[in-house]
């Protein structure tokens, strides 16, 4: 199956979240297909929330014209620039 990425910012918490939706049962997930209560919570997101946040931007050396691109991480960076755009 086709994989897709849904970019997004951040939510600091479950009531924040784009993805959320608060019905009269409690805050539900769509993505997660279940509800938050508040106690099951990781810095005031549910653990079971499946958002994460990109990864950090690698130290590069050399140029990207360079045949050894992984050790360089140029190609790590620029796919995080194409995502970002």
């Amino acid at each position: 199956m086709a994989k897709a990425i849904f970019i997004m910012d951040m939510p600091e918490c479950c009531a924040d979240c784009q993805l959320a939706d608060d019905d009269p049962s409690g805050l539900y997930c769509m993505i997660a297909d279940d509800y938050y209560d508040g106690s099951d919570s990781s810095e005031d997101r549910a653990s079971f929330c499946p958002l994460r946040k990109l990864p950090e931007y690698r130290r590069t050396i050399g140029k990207e014209s360079e045949q050894n691109r992984i050790l360089t991480n140029t190609g790590w960076n620029a796919c995080l620039d194409k995502i970002l755009k």
